[in-house]
C-alpha cells in the first residue's frame, strides 16, 4: 500500500489530530510525512547521506499530528530496514512523550543511532 492511496489515508484517518488542519490537501500534506520520511531512509540506505534535522521534524511533526499511533503506522507500513534506521528517532520520541515504540523486534541500525546520537549530542550543546 503507498502512503497517499485511499486505503492508506483512511487507515492513518482516525488517528489524525491536528485541530489546525481544515482541508483535505492540508490533510493529505501532512499524511505526505510519512512518504518523505519513508524517501530520506531509502536515500540513507542507498548512499549513506541523510539529513538529521530534516528527519527529526518530519517525525515530530507526525508525532504532534498522529500521537502514539504513528509508531504503529510506521511499523504497519514500513520495511524491517526503513525501521531499523528509524528506530533510534522513535526510542527518543518514546522518552520524549512516554509513548510505546512499537519496533520492539527491530534492531537498530548501529551507523545511524551513532550518527542520531552525535545530532542530539551537538543539538544540546546549541
Amino acid at each position: 500500500m503507498r502512503i497517499l492511496d485511499k486505503d492508506f489515508m483512511e487507515d492513518v484517518l482516525p488517528s489524525y489530530q491536528n485541530k489546525d488542519c481544515h482541508s483535505k490537501p492540508e490533510f493529505q500534506k501532512d499524511v505526505n510525512q510519512f512518504s518523505l520520511v519513508r524517501k530520506s531512509l531509502t536515500k540513507y540506505g542507498r548512499s549513506g547521506i541523510i539529513n538529521l534535522t530534516t528527519i527529526n521534524n518530519y517525525i515530530i511533526i507526525l508525532y504532534n499530528n498522529f500521537g502514539k499511533e504513528t509508531s504503529k503506522i510506521f511499523n504497519d507500513f514500513y520495511s524491517t530496514i526503513h525501521l531499523s534506521y528509524l528506530k533510534p528517532f522513535m526510542v527518543a520520541q518514546e522518552k520524549i512523550h512516554g509513548y510505546k515504540v512499537f519496533t520492539d523486534l527491530t534492531d537498530c541500525d548501529r551507523a545511524m543511532t551513532e550518527k542520531y546520537n552525535g545530532f542530539l549530542n551537538v543539538s544540546s550543546v546549541r
